[in-house]
């Protein structure tokens, strides 16, 4: 793809918003073809990419977070006798 391939309005970024895309955000129907396959394409890319975590991935979470550590954390105490030794 070149620079010409894309109108020169795209290619400086200064565009505005489109108004057909941020209807279909707010869920109105498409008033254009254009619009009617950009919308399809919104719905696949909800489906692939959900909101809200699935229970499988909740669970799997959770295990995650309940597993323990691999290694055995110990408390070592040191105690003086009355000559001062540190045993």
């Amino acid at each position: 793809m070149s620079e010409s391939d894309v109108p020169s309005l795209e290619m400086s970024g200064s565009m505005g918003p489109d108004d057909g895309f941020e209807r279909l955000l707010r869920g109105e129907t498409p008033k254009t073809p254009e619009e009617q396959a950009l919308g399809l394409f919104l719905q696949d890319v909800g489906g692939a990419f959900q909101a809200e975590p699935s229970l499988e991935e909740e669970a799997h979470i959770a295990a995650i977070v309940r597993m323990p550590t691999t290694r055995a954390r110990t408390r070592t105490t040191r105690t003086t006798d009355s000559d001062g030794v540190c045993r």
